[in-house]
């Protein structure tokens, strides 16, 4: 199992410095962008022990203003790590402007990388 947790916060945090895990700690500074870690597991073992794991992020980005420039961003900044985003929605809420994304790689352990499903 790999823990590519600070990776992904460092990744997001070139974009905007409000990063958490998650949920907003609060929702008094916007935009915020959350992480979750939605898989981690082998894609290939060996008799060595697993050699690459299915990894998969969720990104969600909080606003009052339109998410497109930073869904954009985060788009190229997790796609540049090796990640393939599979998923992007905007979601209706009374209250803020909410945009989910999904990221999805697979992590070879010999290399050290991140490739494309």
């Amino acid at each position: 199992m790999i823990n590519l947790k600070p990776t992904i916060v460092n990744a997001l945090k070139t974009v905007h410095d409000n990063v958490t895990e998650c949920y907003p700690d609060n929702f008094k500074t916007l935009p915020c962008i959350t992480y979750e870690e939605e898989r981690n597991e082998p894609h290939t073992i060996t008799h060595l022990g697993e050699r690459r794991a299915t990894i998969a992020y969720k990104v969600d980005i909080w606003s009052t203003q339109s998410t497109s420039t930073l869904k954009t961003q985060i788009n190229a900044t997790i796609s540049q790590l090796g990640f393939t985003r599979v998923f992007c929605q905007d979601v209706k809420d009374n209250h803020y402007k909410h945009t989910i994304m999904r990221f999805e790689g697979v992590y070879d352990y010999d290399n050290k990388k991140i490739f494309k499903k």
